[in-house]
């Protein structure tokens, strides 16, 4: 909740470096960029008008009020496929 990523997704399609927070964690410079922050703040407006019209109430936006087994039922059944990069995660979950 509350929580944001950006990423530019044709210069760093592997999400590796979050626009809007720096290494540190902290707020990055970069999002003085006049550019970014009018894209961040678009995408923000666009999230609220999509809460509005599926009437998201922000109720499982925090784990802790998630029911019993996660947010989309219990997963004890999968297992771990290992770590890979999003785009190797993309190619393994199509071939299933």
């Amino acid at each position: 909740k509350d929580a944001y990523e950006m990423f530019d997704l044709e210069q760093d399609p592997s999400e590796q470096r979050n626009l809007l927070y720096s290494v540190d964690g902290k707020l990055s410079g970069e999002l003085q960029d006049k550019e970014v922050q009018a894209k961040f703040e678009e995408l923000k407006a666009e999230i609220v008008r999509l809460q509005h019209e599926f009437k998201d109430d922000g109720k499982y936006a925090d784990s802790a009020t998630w029911p019993k087994g996660g947010s989309d039922g219990p997963f004890d059944d999968k297992q771990p496929a290992g770590e890979m990069s999003v785009a190797e995660a993309i190619v393994a979950s199509q071939s299933h």
